[in-house]
C-alpha cells in the first residue's frame, strides 16, 4: 500500500479487522477497522464478513474504484467475496495472496474441539461452552456446501489469483484456469535478514506444523 500510494499516486481503501500501524499512513491510504474480537470461531468469522460487507457496500456507493482486491481469509475452500457473489460487482478482481493449508490429522482436530482458540493449550472449555460450540458447528456445517459454492464463484470470477507458493498454485489449478494464477512468494527484507549459507548441522526451526508433505524433507 505504501509503495502504490507514494510512487504511483494510487488511492487505496482497505477494510481490515485490527491493524497496528507503526508509521503514519500515507494520505492516499484509507483504513476502515472492523474490530471484531476474533478467536477463531465460525460465528466470529460470520460477524467479520457481515461487517465487511456493510462497509464495502457503503464505499462502493460513495466512491469510484478501478480494482477490487480480496485478501481475507486466504485459506483454500474457506473464502468468498460477498461483493462478487451477491452484488456481481463489475470491476477487475484480484484474489490473494492465497495459501493452501494441509488438512489437520483427524485426531488433532478432535483434540482442538475442546480448546479455546487464542489461549493456552491447557485452557479447557467448560462443558456448557463445548455443548454450545458443538450445536453452532452442526448448524453452520449445513451451509458448508453453500460456502464452497461461493468460494468457487469467487475464484472463477477473479482475473488474477496470487498464490504464495507452487503447492497452492497446483491446488487452484484444479478448479480454475492456470493462466490467471501468479506465484509471488512471501518477501524478506534482505537488509535486515541478509543471506547466509545453510548451517552444516542441518537443524530446522519452524513456527508452523510439520505435516505429511514435509516428511521427505525431515527424513533427509
Amino acid at each position: 500500500m505504501y509503495s502504490l500510494s507514494l510512487n504511483h499516486s494510487v488511492s487505496i481503501y482497505a477494510i481490515a479487522n485490527k491493524v497496528r500501524v507503526h508509521n503514519p499512513l500515507p494520505e492516499r491510504v484509507n483504513l476502515a477497522e472492523l474490530n471484531v474480537d476474533y478467536g477463531g470461531s465460525l460465528i466470529e468469522e460470520a460477524i467479520f464478513i457481515l461487517k465487511y460487507y456493510r462497509i464495502a457496500k457503503k464505499l462502493m456507493r460513495e466512491k469510484k474504484f478501478d480494482v477490487l482486491h480480496h485478501m481475507y481469509p486466504p485459506i483454500f475452500g474457506n473464502t468468498f467475496n460477498p461483493l462478487v457473489v451477491f452484488d456481481k460487482v463489475d470491476l477487475p478482481f484480484v484474489l490473494g495472496p492465497a495459501m493452501y493449508n494441509v488438512p489437520l490429522p483427524a485426531e488433532l482436530v478432535e483434540d482442538l474441539k475442546f480448546m479455546k482458540w487464542g489461549h493456552s493449550w491447557g485452557d479447557l472449555k467448560s462443558n456448557l461452552e463445548v455443548a454450545r460450540d458443538q450445536m453452532l458447528s452442526n448448524f453452520l456445517l449445513k451451509f458448508r456446501d453453500l460456502i464452497i459454492r461461493w468460494f468457487h464463484e469467487t475464484v472463477n470470477r477473479a482475473e488474477v489469483i496470487i498464490t504464495v507458493n507452487n503447492f497452492t498454485r497446483r491446488a487452484y489449478e484444479k478448479i480454475t484456469s492456470s493462466k490467471k494464477i501468479k506465484v509471488i512468494p512471501y518477501g524478506v527484507n534482505s537488509e535486515k535478514f541478509p543471506y547466509s549459507p545453510t548451517p552444516r548441522n542441518y537443524d530446522i526451526f519452524t513456527l508452523g506444523g510439520l505435516y505429511k508433505r514435509l516428511r521427505s524433507i525431515i527424513s533427509h
